[in-house]
């Protein structure tokens, strides 16, 4: 799967952000060649997406998971203080640690 494509199904707005996650080492990428240009360029395969849900959630994921709203959650993960994922202070949007979303909803 294209990083745009995943990105748009695990609900994160920007791509950019997916590619930093893997640029600075926190979710694998695997390379592949494009099927039209033959170029070489990243994909997520399904372990890639594996291991991204086993350590990530996005609002989107977990209101899917949980039958609410994606608003509902981010009032909740605010009012408990979890906080998005931005280890040095990067941005990588609305992406939380699996562990500290679900542990406070």
């Amino acid at each position: 799967m294209s990083f745009e494509a995943f990105a748009k199904t695990v609900g994160l707005a920007q791509p950019a952000h997916l590619k930093r996650l893997v640029r600075n080492g926190h979710m694998p990428a695997t390379e592949m060649h494009n099927p039209k240009t033959k170029a070489m360029q990243l994909y997520i395969t399904a372990a890639d997406a594996q291991v991204f849900y086993a350590r990530f959630v996005t609002l989107r994921t977990l209101a899917k998971n949980r039958g609410v709203t994606w608003q509902k959650l981010s009032a909740v993960l605010r009012e408990k203080g979890v906080m998005p994922f931005s280890p040095e202070g990067i941005d990588y949007g609305n992406l939380y640690l699996r562990a500290e979303a679900e542990a406070a909803v």
